[in-house]
């Protein structure tokens, strides 16, 4: 039952944005919601399939996959590596 609900709640959201958003086209004329409940079907498969990124401790540590720089000539190296399309280690 969560997963229809879901469904449901994502072709909403699909068909709104194609609504309000200018520059999204659903073609399909008088078809159009087999395409929105399609899309929003894939939307949720997807969504339950990779798992959520887990938030950081509100002890203010972060994960140990998100990395930080040491120092503030770090992250200016960085930014000139990139502005100088030079790869970044």
């Amino acid at each position: 039952m969560n997963f229809i609900a879901r469904w449901l709640a994502t072709a909403v959201a699909v068909a709104a944005a194609a609504w309000i958003v200018p520059g999204i086209d659903i073609v399909g004329g008088d078809n159009a919601w087999i395409i929105i409940a399609v899309f929003a079907l894939v939307l949720s498969l997807v969504n339950i399939g990779l798992k959520p990124i887990p938030r950081p401790a509100t002890s203010g540590k972060l994960p140990p996959y998100v990395l930080k720089p040491v120092s503030y000539d770090d992250v200016q190296m960085v930014i000139r590596r990139v502005r100088t399309n030079q790869p970044v280690v």
